[in-house]
C-alpha cells in the first residue's frame, strides 16, 4: 500500500525552452531557470564578476540556475526576490560541505523591472525553465519503472548498480537509512531536479523535509552560520538533486566532471535588504554519496 507523505515538497522539473521563447524567458524575472546567463533586476548594483571566481582554479563561474522566490505581503522589501546558484564546472574544485566551487547570490527589490541585457562573458550551460508543482502525496509501494536510457546516472537514483563478469545486477543498500530515504521520495517523482522547502506548509518543519543522501556528512542545524549581513538565522530553502545533472552539458566520462550527490541551499530566515540592494551572499551544503560504506 502506498504511505502518506508527512512533509510533501514543491518540486521543481525541467523544460526546455526553444530559440523562439528564449529572450523572453530571459527577460521575466518571474521564471526560474537553469542555465543562460544571470537576469539582474534594475535596482541592483553592477554585477561585479570577481563574485563568481573560482577561489581554487580561478576560473569564472557558470550559472546553474536561477530561482523565483519572494516572500509575503509582510515583506514588501522582497516583492521580488532572486537566487542565483553558480558552479565552477571543474569537478576537482569541489568539496564536500560548504564547497568553494559554488556560489549563491540573493537580490531583492521592491520593483519587477530588469536591467537592460549586457554581455555575459562566463560560459553558459543550455538554458531551461523550472516547472514547479507539489510534490506527490503518496509513495509508491513499489519503485516506479524507468526506461534505462533516461538517465545516465541510473543506478544511483533507484538502487545501486554494480557489474559482475560482465553482467549488471542491482543490490540493496545496506546500512544507509538516508539513502534508503533517498531513493523512495525520489521514487515518487523520478523526474524532479530540485525540492523547495521553504512552503507555507513546511515552514516549521523544512528541516523534517530536507533530504540527505547519505548518513554520512548530514549537516546539523547548529551548523548552519548565521546571516553575515544581518546576523538572523539561516535554514534550508531548497535543494538541487543529482537528476539535474543529466540535463546539463557535461562529460561524465572525465574524471574531472561536475557532479554532487545533493546541494542544500540555505538562506537568510528574514530576508534582509541589503544597502543600495546590493547582493547578499547565502550558503551551499554539497553531499556526496560514500558507495564504500553502503553495499554489500
Amino acid at each position: 500500500m502506498p504511505s502518506q507523505l508527512a512533509f510533501p515538497a514543491v518540486l521543481g522539473y525541467v523544460e526546455p525552452v526553444t530559440k523562439k521563447y528564449r529572450k523572453e524567458t530571459l527577460q521575466d524575472p518571474c521564471i526560474s531557470r537553469i542555465g543562460g546567463p544571470p537576469a539582474f533586476l534594475k535596482t541592483a548594483p553592477d554585477f561585479d564578476e570577481s563574485l563568481i571566481t573560482c577561489p581554487k582554479c580561478s576560473k569564472q563561474m557558470r550559472l546553474l540556475l536561477q530561482l523565483f522566490a519572494p516572500e509575503g505581503q509582510d515583506r514588501p522589501h522582497a516583492y521580488v526576490r532572486l537566487i542565483y546558484v553558480f558552479t565552477c564546472d571543474n569537478g576537482k574544485c569541489a568539496t564536500d560541505g560548504w564547497s568553494p566551487s559554488f556560489k549563491v547570490l540573493r537580490s531583492q527589490s521592491t520593483e519587477t523591472s530588469l536591467r537592460p541585457e549586457t554581455t555575459w562573458s562566463p560560459a553558459e550551460f543550455d538554458l531551461m525553465e523550472i516547472i514547479s508543482e507539489a510534490e506527490p502525496a503518496e509513495v509508491p509501494s513499489a519503485p516506479s519503472s524507468r526506461d534505462k536510457g533516461d538517465r545516465k546516472k541510473e543506478g544511483e537514483f533507484k538502487e545501486v548498480m554494480v557489474e559482475n563478469d560482465g553482467s549488471e545486477k542491482y543490490v540493496k543498500v545496506k546500512g544507509d537509512s538516508a539513502f534508503y530515504k533517498f531513493n523512495k521520495r525520489l521514487g515518487v517523482a523520478p523526474e524532479q531536479v530540485l525540492r523547495y522547502l521553504r512552503t507555507e506548509k513546511l515552514l516549521e518543519s523544512s528541516d523534517a523535509a530536507t533530504l540527505w543522501i547519505s548518513d554520512k556528512g548530514k549537516l546539523a542545524d547548529k551548523d548552519v552560520p548565521a546571516c553575515e549581513h544581518c546576523k538572523a538565522a539561516r535554514s534550508i530553502e531548497f535543494q538541487i538533486m543529482p537528476t539535474l545533472l543529466s540535463y546539463l552539458d557535461i562529460d561524465d566520462t572525465k574524471a574531472d566532471t561536475l557532479d554532487w550527490g545533493v546541494l542544500s541551499v540555505y538562506t537568510c530566515n528574514d530576508a534582509c535588504r541589503a544597502a543600495n540592494d546590493a547582493f547578499v551572499e547565502e550558503k551551499l551544503f554539497r553531499q556526496e554519496y560514500d558507495m564504500k560504506t553502503s553495499i554489500f
